[in-house]
């Protein structure tokens, strides 16, 4: 299995290196004429991250710092679960320089009619770009199992852009009188996740991408089934994860959806309830987790599929418009209330 999947996921790191230094080039495009009204140097920038890319990529090109692992299902999972976290960097990032825009800057800059952005990923984290950088460099680091490039992106990489960051924020504080309660509000690099689960009440978010959320899971799930792609479930079951620690409006195809196809469609409104989809999402990351431990731990032919198809049909149901976790959760609820 591993032989099999390591080459494609080869492709995949490949093809999110070029995604993200390709939006790099974009951005320095977009921004070069913009008037400066402040700027602060820092050695922290475009040039000095690329440089420590390269390095990176000598260490595992080279396999400096490689740890041995010859358990083959071990190496399967260490190269799912770091793909996963590359492909999710590389989404966060993207996200964050579409919600960017043309305020972004190599060096520390203000430009003229330079606007606060505290939408999309800067609503879940103050500094997503950073954050989505050091998300990809661990997964490089689970995926070739190379504890010299974890290391530097612990002790190197993820204090360098800390500084950074401090550095930027000093200056957006009086630059904006609005980011001290942004900061208050908003985790740096992390989602502050006591906040997030004090969520309660409902929310309206946009029917259809609410439905593209659900078929879209569906699909993967039953395309893992039918070609028997144990890394698809992985990857739904970090989506549902993801989906169950964050509200709904976080969730990569939700944001997906408003990215790129929102403008081609009308926007029909739904409300839901925060905590029913939250914990519908829980309920089929659990499943998936029971699904994961039958193809990776424990010998079973078919028992981590059946958990598999239990999740794709359900969330088939939802996009439908009948949400089985969610009914779940009422009922409990209503149990609960009267027992």
């Amino acid at each position: 299995m591993f032989d099999v999947l390591f080459p494609v996921a080869q492709g995949l790191v490949a093809l999110c290196v070029l995604v993200v230094f390709g939006s790099i080039g974009l951005t320095f495009a977009q921004t070069s004429k913009r008037a400066v009204k402040m700027e602060a140097r820092t050695h922290v920038a475009t040039l000095s991250m690329t440089v420590f890319f390269v390095l990176m990529y000598v260490c595992i090109r080279f396999h400096l710092g490689e740890y041995p692992v010859p358990d083959p299902r071990v190496r399967t999972l260490s190269l799912l679960v770091g793909l996963a976290c590359i492909i999710l960097g590389t989404i966060v990032h993207l996200w964050g320089r579409v919600n960017l825009g043309d305020n972004w800057s190599s060096q520390i800059k203000i430009y003229e009619g330079h606007a606060l952005v505290r939408h999309g990923a800067y609503a879940l984290v103050r500094h997503p770009l950073y954050a989505s950088l050091a998300v990809m460099f661990f997964g490089a680091a689970i995926m070739y199992r190379n504890l010299l490039v974890l290391l530097a992106d612990a002790v190197l990489f993820f204090p360098a852009v800390y500084s950074r960051a401090v550095q930027e924020e000093k200056i957006f504080t009086r630059e904006f009188p609005a980011y001290a309660t942004y900061r208050q509000s908003v985790g740096m690099f992390f989602p502050k996740l006591t906040r997030c689960s004090r969520a309660a009440g409902s929310v309206t978010v946009n029917r259809y991408a609410l439905t593209f959320c659900r078929s879209t899971t569906a699909i993967l799930l039953v395309l893992a089934i039918i070609f028997k792609i144990k890394f698809l479930v992985v990857c739904v079951f970090l989506l549902m994860l993801w989906g169950a620690l964050f509200t709904i409006q976080y969730a990569p195809f939700f944001v997906l959806y408003h990215v790129f196809l929102r403008r081609f469609f009308k926007q029909p409104q739904a409300t839901v309830d925060i905590a029913a989809v939250r914990f519908a999402q829980g309920f089929g990351a659990a499943l998936l987790l029971i699904a994961l431990a039958y193809l990776y731990v424990i010998p079973s032919k078919n028992a981590g599929w059946i958990f598999s198809a239990i999740v794709a049909i359900s969330t088939a149901f939802g996009a439908a418009g009948y949400c089985v976790g969610a009914q779940i959760y009422f009922a409990l609820k209503k149990i609960l209330r009267h027992g």
